[in-house]
């Protein structure tokens, strides 16, 4: 059973790049993002720093434009199609980033799209300071969105095809990785369609669905904290004995004379 392939491997990214560009600036992913701005901007209102990167398979994307952190970087892993004069060009599973370096870290549709989405969190877990913040902007499996992306491909096309990571898997590669609890919020409730009339009459009811946070949006936000354990000291033990003065005593075992005559003291007694 292992010659046979139940599915289609999923294109790489290169493949990808015309059917994604042009999804993002399609009606319905223009909307998309517009709401994925305003999200990540209530987020990042709330954090302070000096540095700031967003990852994003969408070179134009620009989610930190509320940021109050000092200074904002972005990384797409497509030459073409990107912002001139703050964009640069990295693949997102081996970033050129010195280790606990940022304050913020935002992963813009950088996991379902990728063959290895868990060495992504590996390098934004390095490149994050102690107690710095990580938000993912991700597409929901269990939303009409998911469902299109992962049969039909994004915007329908073949050659965009996602592979969507669900909400409790994402938790679980957090908090293995030493994050604490995350911050969850979903959004985007509107069918994919990029007729204008029909994905306006969703507008009410995805305005409805999102308070109430219910599970089918078609995209989720994730934030979490990078939490560090740091080592306490243990301090020994100071005995006094008869002689009048004191030694260390490390895990119970005295190492002077008088301390071996004080043990074989407590011993007769017992």
């Amino acid at each position: 059973m292992s010659g046979y392939r139940f599915r289609a491997p999923r294109p790489s990214l290169e493949q990808a790049q015309p059917a994604l560009q042009a999804w993002y600036e399609s009606v319905y992913g223009q909307h998309i993002l517009c709401q994925e701005q305003a999200l990540v901007g209530d987020l990042l209102r709330q954090s302070y720093g000096n540095m700031l990167l967003q990852l994003s398979t969408y070179g134009k994307a620009e989610l930190y434009s509320e940021s109050r952190v000092s200074a904002n970087y972005s990384l797409s892993c497509f030459r073409e199609g990107s912002h001139e004069g703050h964009m640069a060009i990295s693949e997102f599973e081996s970033l050129p980033i010195a280790t606990e370096s940022m304050d913020v870290v935002v992963l813009h549709h950088a996991l379902e799209f990728s063959m290895h989405p868990h060495q992504i969190l590996r390098e934004a877990q390095r490149i994050l300071l102690p107690h710095g913040r990580i938000i993912v902007v991700g597409i929901n499996p269990l939303s009409m969105l998911g469902l299109e992306s992962r049969l039909l491909g994004i915007g329908q096309s073949v050659k965009a095809k996602a592979g969507p990571i669900s909400v409790s898997r994402l938790d679980d590669w957090l908090h293995l990785l030493g994050f604490g609890a995350p911050k969850l919020r979903y959004d985007c409730y509107e069918a994919p369609t990029n007729f204008k009339r029909l994905l306006n009459s969703f507008v009410f009811l995805g305005q409805l669905a999102a308070r109430f946070q219910l599970p089918g949006g078609g995209v989720y936000i994730v934030e979490a904290v990078k939490e560090v354990q740091r080592m306490t000291p243990i301090k020994p033990s100071w005995r006094r004995f008869q002689r009048g003065f004191d030694i260390p005593v490390m895990g119970g075992v005295a190492t002077s004379k008088a301390a071996k005559q004080s043990s074989r003291r407590t011993n007769k007694s017992c």
